[in-house]
């Protein structure tokens, strides 16, 4: 299983030039409960939780925000996670640092700010997305997020059919 790597290179401005960022010991596909556990480990609370999301703070890059970790709705196992901010500032450094590791990006809407790294072989997508006053970082994994996809879709045909 591979390990969950969300690297991000943020400037300091204080003397430190370089901040790597790691998402603990999360890998793609872990399960649901075992999330938990690790969370309980790390003494970290939930803010929320849904069905499908664990929602907590932390802060990454000096910054408070808000992590979610997204599972698959049929078999919860860990497809997706985001981060978000309440500034612009880290989503400007990111925009500007992302391309040095990930390439360009893609741009949907020029006018918006918001940028698609794709690893198509691997089936990850990194998007970043930012404005005035946000800044949210998604991760998707691979083949766990293909199955989110499939279960998210499989579950609203079993809606539908009422």
């Amino acid at each position: 299983m591979k390990k969950i790597l969300l690297l991000a290179i943020i400037p300091f401005w204080i003397s430190i030039p370089l901040f790597a960022y790691q998402f603990e010991d999360y890998q793609w596909g872990t399960s649901r409960k075992n999330v938990e556990k690790l969370l309980r480990e790390k003494k970290q609370s939930h803010a929320r939780a849904t069905v499908e999301t664990i929602t907590y703070s932390n802060n990454i890059f000096n910054e408070a925000c808000s992590i979610t970790l997204v599972f698959t709705p049929k078999s919860s196992m860990l497809a997706g996670i985001t981060v978000s901010w309440n500034t612009i500032s880290v989503g400007r450094n990111l925009k500007r640092l992302l391309p040095n590791k990930y390439g360009d990006p893609q741009q949907p809407h020029k006018s918006l700010d918001k940028y698609i790294w794709s690893n198509d072989s691997q089936g990850e997508k990194i998007i970043l997305e930012y404005s005035v006053l946000r800044t949210i970082l998604a991760y998707f994994g691979g083949e766990d997020y293909k199955r989110y996809k499939q279960e998210k879709e499989e579950t609203q045909k079993e809606l539908n059919i009422f």
